[in-house]
């Protein structure tokens, strides 16, 4: 007997709903395996989104394992406010959450895939309350092309020019000084020990006994070059370009109804002094403290400091003590009111 025309509608509307649900399904199971596979232990025990294990862990030591953002009296207060600026994935939010109460921060992060690790490093937050904002902060409001490493994305920046002249022009930077193959190869292979890049081993104890003597040093720094040469070729291929919103600091703090900043943290790769632009003369005085990491270019330091005292803060600054964050001029500064 012939089936009812109707019969197959039915019947080929079902096929049609199961298959629907079939993709949604597998494009559920498929996002799920992603988020899975972007989660990261901390040696704390702590499970954080990020962009690779690498990168988590570099940024963990920076933040956890280093005392750089807790000197000369850096605290927030029960309660109060943080602006957290440059926030990447959000372990600076993370350490504040573990070792403070109470505490309401806004974290911005513009660079897109960086801000979804951000967005759900924020929900598990258990001490504090971390709103993130998918934007940046800098002197205007508008649209800034930013470069995006997924292999480095704590490097990340709009500043990409800037940073480059700390480097010799030698390995594509464009400072005069000499570049100093050995030295560099040093600081790289102190700096992956202290981050926990590389375990400090039987290699390593190899490593620097070669760089102590000349033959040694002349193997070593070929290897690194060598590498060197492959991350730049690397980064050539994969490094991306996206767009990101900044906004001025003043905007945000008004629109969010924010009265007084406690602390602001400032690590955006080179935009230190856009982001301070951004603050308007009479919101100064609602900002109690600030620590920033900032690349001296162009006398960058200088130019903060006398900033940051012409609006009445106590500033103090410190050299990296780290031999590759020295060798790219990084600084720290602490500003509070007295």
């Amino acid at each position: 007997m012939p089936i009812p025309t109707t019969a197959k509608a039915i019947d080929l509307s079902a096929l049609a709903t199961s298959r629907d649900d079939d993709e949604r399904d597998a494009a559920s199971h498929a996002a799920a395996s992603d988020r899975a596979r972007s989660l990261f232990p901390l040696p704390n025990g702590r499970l954080v989104a990020g962009i690779n294990a690498l990168d988590t862990r570099v940024l963990f030591n920076e933040v956890f394992e280093s005392d750089m953002y807790w000197r000369h009296g850096i605290r927030p207060r029960p309660g109060s406010t943080v602006f957290d600026v440059g926030a990447n994935i959000g372990m600076y939010s993370l350490c504040l959450d573990e070792r403070f109460s109470d505490l309401h921060i806004h974290a911005f992060e513009p660079i897109p895939r960086v801000f979804e690790a951000l967005a759900r490093n924020a929900r598990g937050c258990r001490n504090a309350s971390v709103i993130p904002h998918a934007y940046g902060l800098s002197n205007h409001d508008g649209d800034e092309v930013f470069v995006f490493d997924r292999f480095m994305s704590y490097a990340g920046s709009s500043h990409l020019s800037e940073l480059r002249k700390v480097l010799p022009r030698s390995v594509g930077g464009s400072h005069s000084g000499p570049f100093v193959p050995s030295r560099w190869a040093s600081a790289i292979l102190d700096e992956s020990v202290m981050t926990g890049a590389i375990a400090d081993g039987g290699l390593v104890r190899v490593l620097r006994r070669m760089l102590r003597t000349r033959p040694g040093r002349t193997v070593v720094t070929s290897g690194w070059l060598a590498l060197y040469a492959l991350l730049v070729a690397r980064r050539a291929i994969f490094l991306s370009r996206v767009r990101g919103r900044v906004r001025t600091l003043s905007d945000v703090k008004q629109e969010l109804g924010v009265t007084a900043i406690d602390l602001l943290k400032i690590d955006v790769e080179g935009a230190e002094l856009d982001v301070l632009g951004g603050v308007a003369e009479p919101d100064w005085r609602s900002i109690r403290q600030l620590v920033l990491e900032l690349h001296d270019v162009d006398d960058r330091l200088a130019s903060c400091v006398r900033l940051l005292e012409s609006k009445g803060f106590r500033v103090v600054t410190e050299d990296e003590p780290r031999p590759a964050r020295r060798l790219l001029k990084i600084h720290q500064v602490y500003a509070s009111r007295g």
